[in-house]
C-alpha cells in the first residue's frame, strides 16, 4: 500500500480544523475514583502525556494507516505554555495558533479496568479565530488539500472558518467531511449543522447523536428505526452523487447511506478490549484514508474497522505498532442492503 501512497498522494493532502488537546492520563483504582480530592492532593501517580483532541486522533490514523507523517496538516488554537510545547513535539506539520490568554486544551483520563472517566477543559482550543486561517502562509495549505475533516465540535468555536473551508471544498470539488461528534452538539448547535449539509460529502456520527440529530433538526422520532433515518439523512447531502452518512453503533453493526441504498455491515469483535478512547475517532481516519485510494465504499468500510480494532486493542489512539492492513482480512462483513 505505500508504494499507491508515494505514488498518487502529495504532503498536506488531508487538512483538519480542530481542537488540540493534551490528554493526561493514569491507572487509578476503583478505590481512587471514591476518594478523589484526597488523592489528588496527596497522590503521586505516574502520568503520561499523548497529544489528544478528536481532530489530531483522526490524522494521526491517517499517518498511521498510509506511513506517511507529512501527508496531514492539522490547525487549531494552544496555549503558550508546557503543554503546547508538548503537542508540538509529538504531533507533526500542525499549524498552531497561539494565544497567552488560555492554557493549551487538556482531558485528564483515569483509568479502571471497567470505566474510563475523562474531565475535559478546552482551554485554549476555544480561541481559534478565523484570522488565523486567512493567513496567506496558513491559507496556501488548504489550496494544497485535497479532503478536509472537521469534527462537529468545532463549529461552537469557529463556525465563519468551517463554512469556509466547506465553500472552498464545494468550489473546488474537493472533499469535505464531518462527524456529529455530540448529542448536544447535535441539539444545541444543529442549526449550524443543518447549514453545513448541502457542503458536506462523507458525515459520520453514531447511533445516538443520529437520532438526537434527527429529532431536534429533522422532527424524527428517535424511536424510529436508524435504517430510514439515515436514508432520509443521506438525502440532504446534494453536493454530488456520491454522498454518504456513515453510523457507527459500538460494537453492533454499521450503516451506510448511498444513493444506492443502505448497506448493513457486521463488524468483527474484539475478545479483549483495552482502551475505547479515540476508537470513533480511529474509525473515521481509515475510512477517509482508504477513500484518498480509490478504495471502494466497502473497502474504506473496512479499513475503518481496522484502525477502530486496532485502537481498541491498545490505551488511547496512539498507534506504536506498524500497520498490517490487508483487505482480503475482514474487519466486517455485509450483512444487508437494501
Amino acid at each position: 500500500m505505500a508504494s499507491i501512497v508515494n505514488t498518487q498522494l502529495s504532503d498536506g493532502t488531508f487538512f483538519g480544523l480542530g481542537h488540540p488537546m493534551l490528554d493526561v492520563s493514569t491507572h487509578v483504582s476503583n478505590e481512587f475514583l471514591q476518594r478523589l480530592k484526597e488523592i489528588f492532593t496527596n497522590g503521586n501517580y505516574h502520568l503520561n502525556y499523548n497529544a489528544g483532541g478528536s481532530t489530531q486522533n483522526t490524522l494521526r490514523t491517517i499517518n498511521w494507516l498510509l506511513d506517511r507523517p507529512n501527508i496531514t496538516v492539522c490547525m487549531g488554537c494552544i496555549g503558550n505554555d508546557e503543554s503546547g510545547k508538548i503537542l508540538e513535539e509529538q504531533m507533526e506539520n500542525c499549524l498552531y495558533q497561539k494565544t497567552s490568554d488560555s492554557p493549551t486544551a487538556t482531558c485528564l483520563i483515569l483509568i479502571t479496568e471497567q470505566a474510563r472517566s475523562m474531565i475535559t477543559d478546552l482551554g485554549a482550543a476555544n480561541r481559534f479565530t478565523i484570522d488565523y486561517l486567512n493567513k496567506s502562509e496558513n491559507w496556501l495549505y488548504v489550496e494544497r488539500a485535497k479532503l478536509f475533516y472537521i469534527p462537529g465540535y468545532f463549529v461552537r468555536t469557529c463556525p465563519e472558518a468551517v463554512f469556509k473551508l466547506a465553500r472552498h471544498a464545494a468550489n473546488t470539488k474537493k472533499i469535505f467531511a464531518l462527524n456529529l461528534s455530540a448529542e448536544y452538539i447535535c441539539q444545541k448547535f444543529g442549526d449550524i449543522l443543518m447549514q453545513l449539509l448541502p457542503f458536506i460529502d462523507f458525515l459520520f456520527g453514531n447511533e445516538q447523536e443520529v437520532k438526537c440529530f434527527a429529532q431536534y433538526q429533522m422532527k424524527n422520532n428517535t424511536n424510529d428505526d436508524i435504517l430510514p433515518i439515515a436514508r432520509e439523512l443521506q438525502k440532504l447531502l446534494i453536493k454530488n452523487t456520491k454522498t454518504c452518512v456513515i453510523v457507527t453503533h459500538g460494537a453492533d453493526p454499521i450503516i451506510l447511506a448511498s444513493n444506492h441504498g443502505v448497506k448493513v455491515f457486521a463488524v468483527k469483535r474484539l475478545s479483549k478490549i483495552v482502551d475505547t478512547i479515540g476508537c470513533g475517532d480511529a474509525f473515521v481516519g481509515g475510512f477517509l484514508a482508504y477513500w484518498s485510494l480509490d478504495g471502494s465504499i466497502d473497502e474504506c468500510i473496512n479499513a475503518a474497522c481496522y484502525c477502530a480494532y486496532e485502537c481498541l486493542s491498545q490505551t488511547e489512539c496512539q498507534f506504536t505498532n506498524k500497520p498490517l492492513f490487508n483487505q482480503t482480512e475482514r474487519f466486517c462483513e455485509l450483512e444487508d442492503s437494501c
